[in-house]
């Protein structure tokens, strides 16, 4: 009987990150999220975004930090779901903060999906303007696209492959996978099949658990010629970056193709 009250009794919680989404927004992480969610071996602790790292928690004392993230993840079962957080606000953290995330996910492994920044860009300001508006206009949407690139001239530099580098630099590069929102438009099966391989789970559910289309988009409207063609001023050298990073030919995708 003793030993029977032994094999019966609860272990220990096991609190462990198996994987972190960290972006980018607008970018394909609510079909991460709702493609990842039916996996019968992944869970997520969080209703949608977990926004823990870019909130109020951040800036605890390291050890109470620490704690309150993993007490999201604790768990008895066995075998254990693989966990994960997937919040697009995370492409924008500090290297620091990074570090400190990795102090408490060691072992995560990370995934970031990425898109032209320009149709980025685009998808954000038609989003916003969704939330206040029925119907786009596009002589407002024109002029809160201009506004944004004016102010992105000067403060965006590089930001996806910037992003990449600090995770990258933190985590390894072989931790990191880096796709994009187009592949997933070309052939989302296989997309969810990377996932699942670089998270450690099986690939076999991966044609069921794929969504048929693309989710949470923004409601559909041209993107004006003259926003289109200073994007485009703005963007180039963040995507001859990205191009030559990826080995794929970005800029004729992204700038010259219509």
């Amino acid at each position: 009987m003793g030993r029977l009250r032994d094999w019966i009794r609860p272990g220990p919680k096991l609190a462990r990150v198996d994987f972190l989404g960290v972006g980018a927004p607008r970018c394909g992480t609510t079909w991460a999220y709702k493609t990842l969610r039916k996996h019968p071996e992944i869970g997520f602790p969080f209703e949608g975004e977990g926004h823990f790292w870019d909130s109020e928690y951040t800036g605890l004392d390291p050890d109470a930090e620490k704690a309150a993230y993993l007490a999201h993840f604790e768990r008895r079962e066995r075998p254990p779901r693989k966990l994960g957080d997937i919040t697009p606000a995370y492409a924008s953290l500090p290297v620091d903060v990074v570090r400190r995330i990795h102090e408490c996910a060691p072992d995560a492994r990370i995934f970031f999906s990425i898109r032209s920044p320009l149709e980025q860009f685009w998808s954000g300001t038609r989003k916003r303007y969704s939330l206040e508006h029925a119907q786009p206009a596009s002589e407002r949407l024109e002029e809160l696209m201009m506004k944004q690139l004016r102010k992105t001239r000067q403060t965006r530099e590089g930001r996806f492959l910037t992003t990449i580098r600090i995770w990258e630099r933190v985590y390894g590069e072989g931790s990191v996978l880096v796709y994009l929102l187009d592949d997933i438009a070309t052939d989302p099966v296989a997309i969810t099949t990377r996932l699942c391989e670089h998270l450690g789970v099986s690939t076999a559910p991966a044609p069921e658990i794929t969504p048929a289309e693309r989710v949470n988009e923004a409601p559909d409207a041209p993107m004006p010629e003259r926003a289109r063609n200073v994007g485009r001023e703005v963007f180039r050298p963040e995507i001859e970056e990205l191009s030559e990073y990826l080995g794929r030919d970005l800029v004729g995708s992204w700038l010259e193709a219509r």
